[in-house]
């Protein structure tokens, strides 16, 4: 190895630093059971859907041909989406890495692999969309003609960078093809389940996104974005003033008509995510070590369960390992004897660690943390703090804009936490009974001192987001102390074992799979580097192809994960679309995808639509009122200013709002007169009760009661609407719960013509089978 690639010293007790990496990898064991079992990642299995028959391929095949959006036509256009946005990334990406590094000369990206560029470029662009997105929003170019015009100039600029690349290098790709083909077996057949388990996981991004997080944040907001036109906060919802790159991207893939391009693009962070460990951790010790590192990161259940939803854990999990080993390029750079880096070259690595913690905070405000403790190790290091605005203005590109919006919208960059100092009082946004991470308290210098002291103490802070504060400190003992880097073997390990031992520590695991992963993977790695060359013994090799075979196993056999890849892959070899996944008992969060579907197919599209107690918006395309859990309820403040009844309904009709969908429980509240923890007096319930009986008219009611939907009374709407089959073939399994529902309360020649509807309809077999079996019940009551 290189100077500057020694990280660690060979040590010369050998047998006591094999106990300790054994020890460290039966913590890791420990640590991975513990979550499991804790968090119980991945718990609710969608049911086991059976194999295709050859007539359901032949038919969805024929409808396909047609022009029919079956579900070859959802996975063709939704690849071809993803590729289009995955081209803007990389080719965008490439275009900041050249800014930062000088790739004519390849002094400073000498020795780093394709991988790891590759991975880089997908990150920076990544981020650089999200920004252009953030832009284009708040100017009100939220189209399809600008989604594709952004599309296709990345595209462009992608063959033309391709191109360019072929011409200056012909011999690159068969060279990097002779490298491959010249791999040992065992590392060819590691690096073809890699890739194998890549491309099933893939496969699961073809389902309905059902996350809680995605149906009310992460997926909801850029709908909400879009049915406004513009970008614009609702200043009934809190999340909205965070920052949000995981949404602009995702509004992009929704602007462009696809849900699987969307949850694709978490996919694709998974994959720069193990290609940027294999390449990295390859390259500081040798490629079989890099692979294992590959593999035992995409086989953890965290990293799995967080590539299959839309949420933005995994993106900036990701961008917190790659800065810290930004990190480490450039402390090894300055403190190198043998090769040291140039200041410029230095810069370029520090500028990219700064841009990757801040798109990481731009990601989820919780790495901020990462910023705090990184920012510690560089500005207290006497080598390192005069790149220390360098760091800064990394950390500025990706998050200042963020930052600059607040400041526009409502004055405060950080709203609406530190409202005191800014001027305003947050505190009146937030109901006390519905607060559960949020505190009251940090909206003022006060929350700032009691969160920094949880951060070092984890006490009384259950929402942050750490892992405890040896996790935090470690920064500091890797980075700070690093002199040529003549550290033991002892450190490096012993970090590893704190680190799963305070994974026990604090809630909430996923917002830190970043840090996890990096002093897990790469200790361990550096580690078991060191002691093949000092000892290649045998049994570590063991303990690391059992540490390999124990982590897929939890993968594969207590998660659901490979049911959900199962239920995807015959939805996807069917034909039939996504929205058969989830044939089981449970209607939610079904029930609200439905009633939107219905809202959508049988409302003007000028109509507003109000939600009102704690609700899933995400699919609604019409301009929308929603207050999240956490804020104060917008129906409830109007009928607060209303005098009567009337002024309910003059104050939603200036709104635009012609229909509200509510929650059975929420509206029980109102018409019982029993919840008064939202201030309501018994004249405002009174006036509510009111308002639903004189102004407006019952729609529907899903099967299991849950929501309701109300509009203002006309005379041509009626209650209930009549269900056809287009509703059969876009949410088959709610369409039998209401041919159940029908059936049941006596309304037998409706759930007959329900019943030939859904038989009609292009479906599953499973789901036709159903309904035949119901229709066999009805026809024999004695079954």
């Amino acid at each position: 190895m290189t100077g500057r690639n020694k990280l660690l010293e060979i040590p010369d007790q050998k047998d006591q630093i094999t106990l300790t990496f054994a020890a460290c990898i039966i913590f890791s064991f420990l640590a991975s059971i513990y979550l499991l079992l804790k968090f119980k990642i991945g718990f609710h299995p969608p049911p086991r859907i059976p194999f295709p028959r050859a007539d359901e391929i032949i038919r969805n095949f024929k409808l396909f041909y047609d022009g029919h959006p079956v579900g070859y036509t959802l996975i063709l256009r939704g690849a071809a989406i993803f590729s289009l946005m995955a081209s803007f990334f990389l080719s965008f990406g490439k275009l900041l890495l050249d800014s930062l590094f000088n790739f004519k000369d390849r002094n400073t990206f000498n020795a780093v692999s394709f991988m790891e560029i590759i991975s880089l470029r997908y990150i920076c662009g990544s981020l650089a969309a999200s920004i252009l997105w953030l832009i284009l929003g708040l100017f009100g170019f939220l189209n399809m003609s600008c989604a594709l015009a952004v599309g296709l100039t990345g595209l462009s600029l992608f063959f033309y960078q391709g191109i360019k690349s072929l011409r200056n290098s012909s011999a690159a790709g068969p060279k990097m093809a002779a490298r491959c083909l010249g791999m040992p077996i065992p590392e060819k057949i590691m690096s073809f389940l890699i890739l194998a388990i890549l491309f099933l996981f893939s496969a699961c991004a073809f389902v309905i996104p059902e996350h809680g997080d995605s149906l009310l944040h992460h997926a909801a907001l850029p709908n909400y974005y879009i049915n406004e036109g513009r970008i614009i906060p609702n200043p009934h919802d809190y999340y909205s003033y965070f920052t949000q790159n995981t949404e602009m991207n995702v509004m992009w893939a929704l602007l462009l008509k696809s849900e699987f391009a969307a949850v694709l693009l978490t996919w694709g962070f998974l994959a720069s995510f193990v290609f940027f460990a294999w390449g990295y951790l390859g390259r500081r010790t040798d490629n079989f070590i890099g692979l294992t590192a590959a593999a035992v990161l995409i086989s953890n259940p965290l990293v799995g369960y967080a590539s299959l939803i839309i949420k933005p854990d995994l993106p900036s999990s990701l961008m917190i390992f790659a800065h810290y080993c930004c990190l480490i390029e450039c402390f090894d750079g300055i403190f190198s004897k043998n090769k040291p880096f140039s200041k410029a070259e230095c810069i370029g690595f520090i500028l990219l660690a700064g841009i990757l913690a801040g798109g990481a905070a731009g990601h989820k405000q919780n790495a901020l943390y990462v910023i705090l403790f990184s920012s510690f190790a560089i500005f207290l290091h006497p080598k390192i703090r005069i790149l220390a605005p360098f760091w800064l203005i990394g950390v500025a590109l990706p998050l200042a804009p963020w930052l600059i919006k607040n400041i526009y919208f409502v004055g405060n960059p950080v709203f609406p936490y530190l409202g005191r100092l800014f001027g305003g009082d947050t505190s009146e946004m937030f109901y006390q009974n519905s607060l559960r991470y949020i505190s009251v308290a940090t909206v003022g210098w006060t929350g700032v001192k009691n969160y920094i002291w949880g951060l070092l103490t984890g006490v009384n802070l259950p929402d942050v987001p750490g892992l405890g504060a040896p996790m935090l400190f470690m920064p500091l003992i890797i980075f700070l102390f690093r002199k040529p880097f003549s550290m033991g073997v002892s450190i490096a390990t012993g970090t590893a074992v704190i680190t799963s031992l305070f994974m026990h520590t604090w809630l909430e695991p996923r917002f830190n799979i970043g840090s996890y992963m990096f002093f897990i993977l790469v200790p361990l790695s550096l580690t078991w580097h060191h002691l093949k060359i000092l000892n290649p013994s045998k049994i570590i090799h063991r303990l690391v192809f059992l540490s390999i075979i124990f982590s897929v196993f939890i993968l594969f056999r207590l998660t659901s994960i490979p049911l959900t890849l199962h239920a995807s892959l015959m939805h996807m070899v069917s034909g039939n679309g996504p929205q058969n996944y989830g044939m089981n008992d449970s209607m939610d969060p079904y029930d609200s995808r439905w009633l939107i579907h219905i809202v959508n197919s049988r409302t003007p599209n000028g109509d507003a639509v109000l939600f009102t107690g704690p609700l899933f918006n995400y699919g609604i395309h019409r301009k929308t009122f929603y207050s999240s859990s956490w804020n104060k309820d917008i129906f409830v403040e109007i009928a607060k200013k209303a005098h009567d009844s009337a002024g309910i309904a003059q104050q939603l009709e200036a709104l635009g709002i012609k229909h509200i969908i509510i929650s059975s429980s929420f509206y029980s509240y109102f018409i019982r007169h029993s919840y008064p923890d939202y201030g309501l007096s018994q004249g405002d319930m009174q006036k509510i009760s009111e308002f639903f009986k004189d102004s407006m008219q019952l729609r529907h009611i899903t099967p299991d009661k849950a929501l309701r939907w109300y509009s203002i009374k006309l005379s041509d709407e009626s209650f209930p609407i009549s269900l056809s089959r287009d509703d059969a073939e876009a949410f088959p399994s709610m369409y039998f719960f209401e041919t159940l529902l029908q059936s049941k309360i006596g309304n037998h020649d409706t759930a007959t013509l329900m019943i030939q509807e859904a038989l009609s309809a292009p479906m599953s077999k499973e789901s036709k089978n159903r309904f035949a079996d119901l229709l066999s019940i009805k026809e024999n009551p004695e079954q």
